[in-house]
């Protein structure tokens, strides 16, 4: 299968969103829905950087020019991603398409201000809180248009990881675990995290299977981005050899979002592997068990952290 900017359908009077928008593969995403006649929202923690990224991409897309516009979030905050999702809200009167695509990678281990552990709070928690808060939105929109929406959640490869030993997400406690300190115990940790948005996917779309709302997830490819900064030598290696541009690593996540074939294929909870190519993901990451331990976790943290139920 094959897909290019060329397959992506008009998107005019369409309404979407894109965390870490301002930069690699989240950019790339933004300015081809945007080109395509998207009004986009641009999520990310800097606005400067964002604003930025915006007159960029207007430099590079004069079409665009007013379809872009920059949302607060940040997703190390559950309360912080529950109000941006709220502002959101407030703005727009309809939502078609969320990309989660904002991430950090191979971090060393912290918690955030909630109590949890940095990677899967950003790649996972703060997401699902984002998503699930906007939820009545997108059915909204599903119903005034009666076209289906969609969410997109930017997975990885790096997913396989949990095969070194199965996630636990019973408890705040057991989803923070350190696997170590070294640096395997940090890509361990962030192949959970990216488990996790497989994981919320086929959950999601069990318990929605009657709504017009599609959940995916996505491997961009490795990608020449800046998420390498916490592994420089392995980022140089890799650079010479396998990497793939933002604008390439961008398609999968285009394709989830945008392609007809989504819908008349039924492709709900599909795991979209590099390019548009369906793929099967890991055990731990398709085991439904885990995915119900992990909904129940999140449920639970987004009505601690905002009073909202999912």
């Amino acid at each position: 299968m094959t897909f290019s900017l060329d397959d992506i359908p008009d998107q005019t009077g369409k309404v979407g969103v894109v965390s870490g928008g301002n930069a690699g593969i989240g950019y790339e995403t933004v300015k081809a829905l945007a080109s395509k006649g998207m009004k986009v929202y641009m999520a990310s923690r800097n606005q400067s950087k964002a604003e930025a990224a915006i007159k960029k991409l207007v430099d590079e897309v004069p079409a665009a020019k007013g379809r872009v516009e920059f949302l607060q979030l940040d997703l190390t905050s559950l309360k912080g991603s529950h109000a941006s999702a709220e502002a959101l809200a407030a703005k727009t009167d309809k939502l078609s398409l969320i990309v989660n695509n904002a991430g950090v990678m191979a971090n060393p281990y912290s918690l955030t201000t909630d109590g949890l552990e940095i990677q899967t709070a950003t790649n996972h928690f703060g997401p699902f809180v984002f998503t699930q808060t906007l939820l009545p939105l997108l059915e909204k929109t599903a119903q005034s248009t009666n076209e289906p929406v969609r969410i997109v959640n930017l997975s990885s490869v790096a997913h396989t990881m949990t095969a070194f030993g199965k996630p636990d997400f019973r408890s705040v406690k057991s989803a923070n675990a350190t696997f170590g300190p070294s640096i395997l115990g940090a890509w361990r940790r962030y192949g959970q995290s990216k488990a996790c948005q497989i994981l919320y996917s086929i959950e999601f779309n069990k318990r929605y299977a009657e709504k017009k709302i599609y959940m995916l997830s996505a491997h961009p490819g490795l990608i020449d981005s800046g998420l390498w900064v916490n592994s420089p030598i392995m980022s140089a290696f890799l650079k010479r050899t396998v990497f793939l541009s933002p604008a390439e690593g961008a398609l999968d996540s285009l394709y989830a979002a945008t392609s007809p074939e989504v819908i008349s294929k039924d492709l709900r909870g599909a795991y979209i592997t590099p390019i548009a190519k369906v793929s099967t993901p890991s055990r731990n990451a398709r085991d439904p068990e885990l995915a119900k331990q992990l909904w129940s976790l999140s449920s639970q943290l987004l009505q601690e952290k905002s009073g909202h139920t999912s």
